[in-house]
């Protein structure tokens, strides 16, 4: 258990390692003005980060 334990807990920072690898490689790519590799398109990233969810939410508030 001692090693699942160990796995687990050093999964946070294996992604965190790949997370800040690839920013590291856009932000050269952008200094260096060559277009950036892998993007994810916009619909997919707002699925991921709850913009609709958001919205849905804020528009429960609007006063018109």
């Amino acid at each position: 258990m001692d090693g699942l334990g160990r796995r687990l807990g050093g999964l946070p920072l294996t992604l965190l390692n790949v997370a800040m690898g690839a920013m590291k490689k856009a932000l050269s790519a952008l200094r260096q003005g060559e277009p950036v590799g892998h993007v994810m398109d916009f619909e997919a990233l707002k699925r991921i980060l709850g913009f609709d969810a958001h919205d849905a939410e804020l528009s429960r508030y609007r006063i018109d």
